[in-house]
């Protein structure tokens, strides 16, 4: 596989929306109730998430990819993380483990529509294991279930289909909006697909090319919920009612406060 040259493919892509008002999809799709997943990566300082639509074939529509900005051993970026949820309504998210776990796993017994993911290396690992394998695991776990995500093949399936040029199964859309800017593309192409060579055995692995790489790990992210979520997408998806809205800032109170009661973290209160 030749590796994308920055995010050329995928800017042009964009450009190429742009120009043909192919942007102003994504609210008809979201209209028609078709469901909508995340994939959420867990910084030091800041959460990062991507929104998508997902259509037969999965077609996606990107929605938005949010950068909250905060401390993530304290609750307030999870309490904006939430308060997203309500804009979006996901059907399933994905949240990698792999930094912050025990605020991780707080933050995901809170909502049923949550997976704790911890993403494995290695081609041969498929995006999701199978049903059946999956549920032989969770009957011997207790406590917060992981699902173990197999990173490189879903790079492998996004790089594919940032190429394609064609809307149809697989074709990935990208809003005309600022959250999707050149930073952006440039971290969807973050990394490069190499050969190896040991003990005179090739081997493929993914080599990061640049410091960032959150909007291509979150894109994994959100396509491993829609695959460990069972959706259909051949058909429209009911929307689960809306509560009644809250200010954002009761919102967030109201979520700092269920944190600092039943966190098992030391939490300095506000």
């Amino acid at each position: 596989m030749v590796a994308l040259n920055r995010s050329t493919a995928a800017l042009n892509k964009v450009d190429s929306e742009i120009e043909k008002g192919t942007s102003a999809e994504v609210p008809r799709f979201v209209s028609e109730w078709r469901p909508i997943t995340g994939g959420v990566d867990v910084q030091k300082d800041r959460i990062e998430g991507s929104f998508v639509a997902w259509g037969p074939g999965e077609e996606a529509w990107l929605i938005d990819h949010v950068i909250i900005p905060g401390d993530t051993a304290r609750p307030e970026p999870w309490a904006e993380l939430a308060q997203v949820f309500g804009e979006f309504r996901p059907r399933a998210v994905a949240v990698d483990s792999g930094f912050n776990t025990s605020a991780v796993y707080e933050f995901v017994t809170r909502y049923r529509f949550c997976t704790a993911i911890k993403g494995n290396a290695g081609m041969g690992r498929p995006l999701v294991e199978d049903a059946r394998k999956r549920a032989q695991r969770l009957r011997r776990r207790k406590g917060v279930h992981v699902e173990p995500i197999g990173v490189d093949g879903g790079k492998i399936t996004i790089h594919s289909r940032l190429r394609q040029i064609t809307p149809g199964p697989g074709y990935i859309h990208f809003p005309d909006d600022a959250a999707f800017d050149e930073e952006y593309f440039d971290q969807l192409a973050a990394e490069k697909l190499i050969t190896r060579y040991r003990h005179g055995r090739p081997s493929r692995e993914w080599q990061q090319i640049r410091p960032r790489n959150e909007a291509l790990d979150c894109l994994v992210y959100a396509l491993a919920a829609l695959h460990l979520s069972g959706l259909r997408l051949d058909q429209p998806v009911a929307v689960p009612s809306q509560p009644a809205a809250l200010s954002a800032n009761q919102q967030c109170k109201n979520f700092v406060a269920a944190w600092n009661a039943s966190s098992r973290h030391v939490i300095r209160r506000l």
